[in-house]
């Protein structure tokens, strides 16, 4: 049965109290009972509060420190045992720990902590000004991150472009752009407090993407930038800053060391994705015959050896591959794919969302994901729930710029018909949004076909 703290605020989520017999130096000792929140449904984005229920009647001082392992915790001053819990941006378990230091007896009392569960399926979207409009290139937008099924909860991140939440749920990366000819990457937590990971290099910084975990705990971040940089992929002079010839693909430390170019190429390289297992990175590139062209192709790098592999080739001005996304199993690749096809009596611009199927046949652009009839039908940002149930994108019919989602689980046929042209309905009320995307809940769910993708690489050797 639940206990319900004197204020009736608080609900008692674990009852195994720490109990501290004996006397200090100076009377005896204080007993911690138990670490209380304020709500059993805590949702992501969330904000709660938290109390450490403490019997302390010879009045000794004590200290309080907080943590957590994906959400923050803040408290008004250490001496405090009340605080504010801030849940991560992905659902899943989290653990809010306390230590307490009693000043007046000069000992550490053991840590007691919460198990909790976060509510929510994640995604991160940037809102358009309004229906009738669309964003620059250089232009930012307001982003947000929602927990689209289930209660609708909405938090603002702040003004920038291309959010990506971090598997973990601890950061949202996003881009922004200061108005003085660059582009940063920044990072943010549950609380707002952010970090720029490309140290204000007066360059252009651009399409972030998470790394899974590593068995080190570490994590990472890809991004494409025209940095000024030397042919062996080093920084010149460690820190020069500027516009480079080309963008090259980058990796760097979420704390924002590490910094270090993975790509070199006569090509201009963009929108990376890491896959879950760690092992490539899938993007977006315009090179073809050893120079930069006017189309895109998809590639994909291995980690460990920097071998770089053509997958698709398109020879079309202003066609190809965009946004390429990895499945939960890393066997599969969806994408925008702009091309033409000729219709009654003209060639008509598409783009749709396209699927290679690296398990049945890699060669050529693979095989449509949805209806292919309406070439004013406009889709773009696919991504693949945490769930791994559904592909989601954002379609624009019309004024409509809405996230829809069509039904696919890994490894089977959407329906079981032979094909995923399928229609798609709209996830929640997300609307009037671009550059939508699902959290990657990896490390908090599972990969549904195969286990062993549970425990990703160490991005420390290699690329």
């Amino acid at each position: 049965m639940k206990k319900m703290f004197i204020t009736g605020l608080f609900l008692t989520l674990s009852l195994g109290a720490v109990s501290l017999s004996g006397c200090g130096a100076n009377g005896g000792s204080p007993a911690i009972a138990s670490v209380q929140i304020a709500s059993t449904d805590v949702k992501v984005t969330d904000k709660v509060a938290v109390r450490v229920l403490v019997s302390n009647p010879y009045n000794h001082q004590l200290e309080y420190r907080y943590a957590s392992d994906r959400g923050q915790v803040v408290a008004n001053n250490g001496i405090s045992s009340t605080a504010l819990y801030y849940a991560p941006f992905t659902g899943g378990p989290d653990t809010i720990k306390v230590s307490v230091f009693d000043r007046t007896d000069n000992i550490n009392y053991p840590v007691i902590s919460q198990n909790i569960q976060i509510q929510g399926e994640s995604m991160a979207y940037v809102d358009l000004p309004n229906t009738a409009s669309t964003l620059g290139d250089a232009d930012n937008g307001l982003i947000k991150v929602a927990s689209v099924r289930g209660a609708m909860n909405k938090k603002e991140i702040g003004w920038g472009r291309n959010p990506v939440i971090s598997p973990d749920g601890r950061y949202v990366a996003y881009v922004s752009y200061p108005g003085d000819g660059s582009s940063q990457i920044i990072i943010k937590d549950p609380v707002g407090n952010e970090t720029n990971v490309t140290t204000n290099n007066k360059s252009f910084n651009v399409d972030p993407s998470w790394s899974p975990i590593g068995q080190d705990g570490n994590l990472y971040l890809v991004f494409s930038s025209d940095r000024i940089s030397s042919n062996s992929g080093n920084l010149v002079g460690g820190s020069v800053s500027g516009h480079g010839e080309r963008y090259h693909l980058w990796r760097v430390h979420a704390n924002g060391y590490d910094l270090r170019q993975i790509t070199n190429t006569a090509g201009n390289d963009f929108q990376p994705s890491w896959s879950p297992d760690g092992t490539r990175i899938a993007f977006s590139s315009d090179l073809s015959n050893n120079k930069s062209n006017a189309f895109r192709n998809l590639w994909v790098l291995d980690v460990q050896t920097g071998k770089q592999t053509q997958y698709t080739y398109e020879t079309i001005p202003n066609k190809g591959v965009y946004n390429p996304q990895w499945s939960s199993d890393a066997q599969k690749i969806v994408y925008t794919r702009k091309y033409q096809k000729r219709q009654i009596s003209n060639l008509a611009d598409f783009q749709k969302i396209w699927m290679i199927d690296f398990t049945r046949n890699s060669e050529g652009f693979g095989q449509i994901v949805t209806r292919e009839f309406d070439e004013n039908i406009v889709e773009s940002y696919p991504s693949i729930s945490p769930d791994s149930r559904s592909i989601s994108f954002v379609r624009n019919r019309g004024a409509e710029n809405a996230v829809v989602s069509v039904d696919f689980r890994v490894g089977s046929i959407a329906g079981q018909t032979g094909t995923y042209n399928i229609e798609p309905i709209q996830e929640g009320d997300i609307s009037n949004v671009t550059e939508a995307g699902w959290a990657r809940q990896r490390s908090y769910g599972y990969s549904y076909n195969n286990p062993s993708l549970n425990n990703p690489f160490t991005p420390g050797t290699g690329y």
